[in-house]
């Protein structure tokens, strides 16, 4: 699996998913059990590394994330 560098754009918190923006500025889905850090949670603006993937539909997702750099003033996005 190819693995990139991206930044979280939105996470809802409610729902368990988001997305992130990756170094190529694609977009990516993921679902808050990919996260691969005790608390399963992001905020927007977090660094993250994750490995490229894809849905049963061929759209792209992001998967085995590991958080890199916390935000300290991040929040989260409840509002689809």
């Amino acid at each position: 699996m190819t693995k990139d560098i991206g930044t979280v754009k939105r996470f809802i918190s409610t729902r368990g998913y988001g997305f992130l923006t990756g170094s190529d500025g694609i977009d990516y889905f993921f679902h808050f059990s990919e996260i691969k850090d005790s608390n399963k949670t992001t905020n927007i603006g977090d660094r993250v590394e994750f490995e490229l993937d894809e849905d049963i539909r061929g759209r792209p997702r992001a998967i085995n994330i590991k958080v890199l750099e916390r935000v300290s003033n991040g929040q989260h996005t409840n509002q689809e």
